[in-house]
Order: structure tokens, then sequence, then C-alpha cells
């Protein structure tokens, strides 16, 4: 046994498997800083908003990719935006390299219009706010409840509260600016519906005040007609009535068209006047 511990084979042996063993880690090395490109790095370049398509050309120069993890909804910012990035800007990495990224949303949720229906301008700009929407313009009407929020509207159309529409769209605020200075006759609108009133005080800047309908009419509004209204057509001494701009007139509602005839002629003719009816409860 002693022999052969000292002999040249055995010593041989040992002397050729370490340099084999030396030779595969050597070629172990090189193989993996040829295989995970060992020395070589790109710099991850700065995507935060830039839009997808842009930001996916820029990496793909890189020869990185991107992958979309979130897309969510910011105030202000376009469909497709990066908002996020992983790994962040001038971070080294392998060519190859996964850049994990969030988006804006392309198609914004739905939400529903809040109410800001008498807010002040202010607070009417900070409820949009708070509920993703963009303040469009303010335009001013004539009404008596000065910088009052009369109504919100979206291109043009009226928005009621609670209507759907997209986060960040841009809503538009119709504020009262006060009493117009202007003095006009009261329209007459006894005998027309509801939506011919409106009309009518909408082309004269006057407001829709107290609407009191009948009992017969609370079933079917539409087919409702005016039969009275306050202030009247004519004043006590016969005199026709001056309202100003934003000044508001209430009506009364009803299906009975006994009542239509009967107050419509009180109302337009003053007393003593042709066709009039002077002492109607």
């Amino acid at each position: 046994m002693f022999n052969f511990i000292k002999s040249k084979f055995l010593w041989y042996q040992i002397a050729l498997a370490i340099l084999v063993s030396l030779l595969l880690i050597w070629i172990l090395l090189i193989s993996l800083g040829w295989l995970t490109d060992h020395g070589k790095a790109v710099n991850v370049p700065v995507i935060k908003g830039l839009p997808l398509n842009k930001a996916r050309a820029l990496l793909d120069s890189r020869g990185l990719d991107v992958v979309i993890m979130d897309s969510t909804f910011v105030l202000g910012t376009k469909p497709g935006m990066i908002l996020e990035q992983d790994p962040k800007s001038g971070t080294p990495v392998k060519p190859g390299r996964k850049i994990y990224v969030s988006i804006q949303v392309f198609s914004p949720p739905y939400i529903k219009m809040p109410n800001v229906k008498d807010a002040s301008l202010r607070q009417a700009m900070l409820i949009l706010k708070s509920n993703s929407l963009n303040f469009g313009k303010v335009i001013y009407k004539p009404d008596y409840a000065s910088n009052a929020v009369l109504y919100a509207e979206l291109n043009g159309q009226q928005l009621e509260t609670g209507a759907k529409l997209r986060k960040g769209s841009y809503v538009n605020l119709i504020v009262a600016n006060g009493l117009g200075s202007e003095e006009m006759p009261v329209p007459s609108l006894v005998g027309l519906t509801f939506e011919e009133a409106r009309l009518v005080l909408s082309e004269n800047h006057i407001s829709v005040g107290a609407v009191i309908y009948d009992a017969d009419a609370l079933n079917d509004s539409t087919a409702a007609f005016i039969y009275r209204q306050t202030p009247d057509v004519y004043d006590e001494l016969d005199n026709p009535t001056m309202i100003h701009m934003g000044q508001s007139i209430d009506i009364w509602l009803t299906l009975n068209s006994d009542k239509i005839k009967l107050d419509s002629m009180r109302s337009v003719h003053p007393k003593g006047g042709e066709g009039s009816i002077i002492d109607v409860q």
C-alpha cells in the first residue's frame, strides 16, 4: 500500500485529474460569460411620461422588452401614457431584460355626475376635481342666485345629477351672475306644456321657479298644461307686469281643460278686457 502511494502512476493520475478539473472550470467560466453577456449592460432609458408606442420603440432599440403590469386612471393624463416603470431609468441591466410599466387607461371608466347645483363656483370646481372630472369653462347666465351654479353641461347638453359620463370629461358650469338690469314684460305661459314654457323662459333668460302639479297631472306630466303662473302677465291695475332677467316664474300644471280656459283668460287679459273673467276662485 505504501509503495502504491509512492508510485508515479498515482500522482500522475491525481495531477491529470486536477488539470482536467481546472480546464473544465475555466471552460465553464468562459461559457457563463458568453451565455449571460458578462460585461455587457445597457442603461434603462426614461420612458415614464412617454406614450406606450414610443416607449416600446425606445426599449426595442436597446434590446429590452416592455411588460404592462397595470393600467389606471390619472386625471389630466393622456391615454396610454407610461405612469411608472421598473427598473427605474439609469439602472444598468442585461439585454433582453423586461421593463415593467403601469400605463394610463385607454378608455376611462364611467362615473356618475356629482351634484353641483347651488354650489359656489369654487366649490363646484373642487367637486369636479375630487370626482376625476376636468373643469371646462364657466358660462354666466342671468339669475338672482349670484355666483351659484345653476347646472352643469357636457357638449352643450345639460347634465343631471347621477348621469353617466367618463372620468376626465370636461364639464362646463352654468353660473348665475345676479339679476339682469333689463326689464321685460312677464311672458304668458298659460296653456303651454312644461317643456314649451321652459323654452320660452330660457329664451328670455328667466328661470323656472316652483312647479306645482294638480293630482291628475302627476301621472302624466308631459301632457299637462300650465293653468296659472306667478307673477301674472298683468298686475292689479291692469298694467303689464315687469320682470328682470334672471328672476323666476312659478307655474301650476293640470290636465283639467276647464281650469286652463278660466285661468288663461284671467292671466292673459286685463280686468274688464275682452274675454276676461274677473272673479275666479
